[in-house]
């Protein structure tokens, strides 16, 4: 009823409240938490959302992209985890696999909002990523070459 349904929520806020200040003060547990958990059921997407979590607060970007590919398989229509991989494979340097899944979302919803901002926000990396601007640095972009006027005799 109403009352199982209310809980469910809170308690996924609850959890994911703990999970924000455990990725911040103790990532290292979180890893040590989901892999025990992962070991005893490895399709549990609780383990797995703790993993993600904890290689974020670790600076493991490739072991986000992982566990949150774990969960998309098995939880395909899993909105927040889509729009969480997308963020992951941005982090991890893969603005391409991030505008896929982007167009993917946005096929499905066309009128997504967050989708859309990470379509964008995809499509801004890859250019930059395409340019070499971040290693110019945006202030400076690559030179422009002009002709010199030609000259009348």
């Amino acid at each position: 009823g109403f009352g199982s349904g209310l809980t469910r929520i809170l308690d996924g806020i609850l959890f994911h409240r703990f999970l924000s200040v455990a990725r911040r003060k103790q990532p290292a547990r979180l890893l040590v938490q989901a892999e025990a958990m992962l070991a005893k059921d490895p399709e549990s997407t609780t383990a797995l959302e703790i993993l993600a979590e904890a290689a974020r607060g670790l600076g493991l970007p490739d072991t986000r992209v992982f566990a949150l590919e774990a969960i998309r398989e098995l939880e395909p229509a899993n909105q927040v985890n889509l729009l969480a991989l997308g963020e992951a494979w941005l982090a991890a340097g893969r603005p391409e696999f991030a505008l896929q899944l982007a167009e993917e979302m946005l096929a499905a919803r066309p009128v997504y909002a967050a989708a859309q901002e990470l379509m964008r926000t995809a499509s801004v990396a890859q250019t930059v990523a395409q340019t070499g601007w971040e290693e110019r640095g945006v202030d400076h972009p690559a030179p422009v070459e002009i002709p010199a006027p030609a000259v009348r005799a």
